[in-house]
């Protein structure tokens, strides 16, 4: 069991620093865009049945099944193949997988690409750029809007692009990692609450809440202490988590966006417009100051730095047990 977790904690940290070399390429073929082709495969012959609810919902657990079981048995058949001839060759292959499931750089990259338009006063552009990383209508979006768009959306996806795969990695392995990531892909495709997607996307949305429960609350807690070692405040975080983390929409999100916005000392939420339609989001934090530059870059090194810390701890993880091992 040790050698296990061992060899994913090699993988783990070889998958990590792929992450902050290469990012996403845009030359290297990427699995997330064939788990999306698979979804929209399925989805295009099984979801069928908008009106009819029951036939909707069996339709998208039929569906789940099916694209979680193609996954499942590729990344079964590659790591078994793998493991058989070469145990380093299964781990370099393992690493490979674990930094797919991967986004913490690409993630701080797109923070910057927002920025930098922002500080030059080109409202325009950061309003293009920050329409690549989340959902909503960003072409009226002003400056407070976009820096509060960008906290939140970085804030967010430190769990499902760093904190929740590096997780799974730990305890399931490579395989675990990339399963998070199609479930998490699928989510993204298949989680709107319009016509199409209310019932057969269900199981896919509750799934994906399912698998981020547990890491969005200790990624949460990594912020905060991370937070306070940066020297940001501590107390005020850790009340305004408590306070408003259940209010977001989602029973995960607000665990990491409430965290932000107390280190910050600034008030996420509230006036999103969705296709046109207004939407209100209960606000998470107090307004003790106006959205400014520095908040991106804040959040950015927090988000960076919880991450250094989070395989640091892996890192040490890894030493006790393999002198557990060398004891035994």
């Amino acid at each position: 069991m040790e050698h296990w977790i061992i060899n994913n904690i090699i993988m783990i940290f070889i998958a990590f620093f792929l992450d902050l070399l290469l990012a996403d390429p845009r030359w290297l073929p990427h699995p997330v865009v064939g788990m999306g082709k698979l979804a929209a495969y399925i989805d295009a012959r099984l979801n069928h049945n908008h009106n009819d609810f029951k036939k909707a919902l069996v339709s998208g657990i039929i569906a789940l099944i099916v694209y979680l079981l193609a996954v499942s048995l590729i990344c079964l058949i590659i790591l078994s193949v793998t493991y058989a001839y070469n145990e380093i060759l299964y781990v370099f292959t393992g690493s490979i997988l674990i930094y797919f499931s991967l986004a913490l750089k690409s993630l701080l990259k797109a923070a910057t690409k927002i920025l930098k338009p922002l500080s030059r006063g080109n409202i325009a552009l950061a309003q293009k750029k920050v329409a690549e990383i989340v959902g909503r209508d960003t072409e009226h979006m002003n400056e407070e809007e976009i820096i509060r768009a960008t906290v939140e959306s970085v804030a967010e996806n430190f769990i499902d692009g760093f904190f929740a795969p590096i997780f799974w990695a730990l305890l399931g392995g490579p395989g675990a990692a990339i399963i998070y990531r199609a479930i998490n892909t699928l989510d993204s495709m298949w989680g709107y609450k319009n016509s199409r997607y209310l019932y057969f996307g269900r199981w896919a949305a509750r799934l994906d809440d399912v698998v981020n429960w547990l890491p969005a609350r200790l990624g949460g807690l990594g912020l905060l202490i991370t937070g306070g070692i940066l020297g940001f405040n501590l107390k005020q975080s850790f009340i305004i988590w408590l306070r408003d983390a259940h209010k977001h929409p989602s029973p995960n999100s607000g665990h990491p966006e409430a965290v932000i916005a107390g280190l910050l000392g600034v008030q996420l939420g509230g006036l999103n417009y969705y296709h046109g339609q207004p939407q209100w989001r209960a606000t998470l934090g107090d307004k003790k100051k106006k959205f400014e530059l520095r908040d991106i870059i804040n959040t950015q090194k927090i988000v960076f730095t919880a991450g250094l810390l989070t395989i640091t701890f892996i890192g040490f993880l890894g030493i006790a047990l393999v002198l557990k091992l060398g004891v035994n």
